[in-house]
């Protein structure tokens, strides 16, 4: 929920310095109730580039 919060309301120009380290990040999660897997990397890069 956090990444979420910071890439609708965060300052551009930061989020990288609050994204970077978990671009790799191959933890598995369920990130929303349909139980689909992903990795937080995963996640993360479709948020920073909005797909």
């Amino acid at each position: 929920v956090g990444f979420l919060y910071l890439r609708y309301v965060g300052d551009p120009k930061t989020l990288w310095g609050w994204f970077e380290p978990y671009v790799t990040d191959d933890e598995e999660f369920s990130p929303g109730s349909n139980g689909r897997m992903t990795t937080m990397g995963v996640y993360i890069r479709d948020l920073l580039l909005g797909q």
